[in-house]
């Protein structure tokens, strides 16, 4: 006999999306909107010899390859966290590594527990639930992407937010020359060129 089908039943989805609303950490929709574009013109490497080399497109460099760094610091720097993320998994909404314009982009971004974590990949059951709210609350989609449908119950959901900073742009350009990551040079010298500071 084969192996089960390990879907969860439909019915099933809008509970699993509200244990994921209740118990992960979405950007301030503020500090989003303050923003208004992707933190960091990166985008994720196919291989570890490109972490740190240019992206390009028809000649113009418009970012550098990176290994899920910078999302991270996206998230965290943006909204004033430190210290260790054990325990979670930071969790892109939708599928856009390979676009500067989605792969640090805050509305893009959430904080899920480990646990939690395979409900919200790929087509997984809370998948439909995150790009609503990215849209509906945020405002955003990747540009190649359709709108997406409201979910079953989404009106029940009860999202958790992460605090407001005063500054994240601020606070985003001191991080930056503080870190001793190779990556942080660089981006301070693109991001000038791009206009992103």
């Amino acid at each position: 006999m084969a192996w089960p089908n390990p879907d969860i039943p439909f019915h099933h989805h809008p509970t699993l999306a509200q244990i994921v609303a209740q118990t992960s950490w979405l950007p301030h929709p503020n500090t989003v909107s303050r923003f208004g574009r992707s933190v960091f013109p990166t985008q994720r490497k196919k291989s570890d010899s490109q972490i740190g080399m240019p992206v390009q497109n028809e000649g113009k460099v418009i970012g550098i390859y990176d290994n899920n760094t910078t999302p991270k610091w996206a998230l965290a720097w943006s909204h004033g966290l430190s210290g260790s993320t054990a325990g979670w998994t930071l969790a892109h909404v939708w599928p856009s590594s390979e676009d500067v314009t989605g792969y640090t982009h805050l509305a893009n971004l959430v904080l899920v527990p480990e646990a939690l974590s395979a409900t919200t990949d790929k087509q997984a059951p809370v998948t439909h639930y995150l790009r609503w709210h990215a849209w509906s609350v945020y405002g955003w989609k990747p540009k190649e992407a359709t709108i997406p449908l409201e979910p079953q119950c989404y009106a029940e959901m009860q999202w958790r937010y992460l605090p407001e900073i005063k500054d994240p742009l601020g606070e985003i350009f001191l991080k930056l020359t503080q870190s001793k990551d190779r990556r942080a040079k660089l981006l301070i010298n693109l991001m000038d060129e791009l206009g992103y500071l």
